[in-house]
């Protein structure tokens, strides 16, 4: 992919390895797939910033005041 100009180097804090993954089914092919390593995204991320909502007290909320 690099060779062929669909790809190119880049040095950013915000770029992430992108590995072709080669999948095999039953007969010994399959489609390859791409798959991206956010690993230091994850490292540097704070978690649960804003906790997502609980979906049965929302729908409750819902109900209730109709």
């Amino acid at each position: 992919m690099l060779k062929n100009g669909v790809i190119e180097k880049l040095n950013s804090p915000y770029a992430f390895n992108v590995i072709v993954v080669g999948t095999k089914d039953d007969i010994g092919e399959g489609m390859n797939r791409l798959c991206v390593n956010y690993e230091l995204l994850n490292k540097i991320i704070i978690l649960n910033r804003y906790l997502l909502p609980n979906i049965n007290e929302t729908c409750s909320r819902f109900w209730e005041s109709r």
